[in-house]
């Protein structure tokens, strides 16, 4: 899957939810169009690479990220920089 990402620069939305992923995948910085990312329940364990979010500041187009579900504290670095974003990070 991580492979294929680049390969869809036109997508807007991406729901990645219900995964096993322990860092936000490096491919996601090709989908520069990106508007919506859901990462609902997708980041597992206390092994999540909070590091890897940095790779969202280059999606200057996303405007809402679900990170509810997954056991982060705190908005990651890397994201804190979008300033239009909407992060839901409930733990619904």
């Amino acid at each position: 899957m991580e492979d294929a990402l680049p390969h869809f620069t036109s997508l807007r939305t991406l729901a990645l939810d219900r995964g096993t992923l322990h860092a936000v995948p490096r491919q996601l910085s090709a989908l520069t169009g990106l508007q919506v990312l859901s990462l609902h329940q997708a980041l597992d364990g206390p092994e999540i690479d909070r590091s890897s979010f940095a790779v969202l500041s280059c999606l200057t187009a996303l405007s809402t990220l679900s990170i509810s579900g997954c056991p982060l504290h705190v908005v990651p670095l890397g994201v804190a920089q979008l300033t239009t974003l909407k992060v839901c990070k409930g733990q619904e």
